[in-house]
């Protein structure tokens, strides 16, 4: 899944349990897809990004982890990012 379509996907606001259910899926798909660089410095940027505290791995773990309560939060770190 390309780094756009994850965006718009975990933007989303879910009308459903299965909406629901398919972002949290993405944001886990996304956690387990290791960026694929052959640069020592870049993947030590991107292990860093991903990283639970990471600018990435911020947006992705709530999600992925069904964490509702912040919800909000992390809606508004995702549109401060795309902004």
């Amino acid at each position: 899944m390309s780094g756009r379509t994850t965006l718009n996907v975990l933007a989303a606001r879910p009308d459903t349990v299965d909406d629901l259910a398919v972002i949290c899926d993405t944001a886990r798909a996304e956690l387990r897809t290791v960026p694929n660089l052959s640069n020592l410095r870049a993947k030590q940027f991107a292990e860093r990004w991903w990283a639970p505290d990471g600018l990435i791995g911020a947006l992705l773990h709530p999600v992925a982890d069904d964490r509702r309560d912040l919800a909000a939060t992390t809606r508004q770190q995702l549109r401060n990012l795309g902004s």
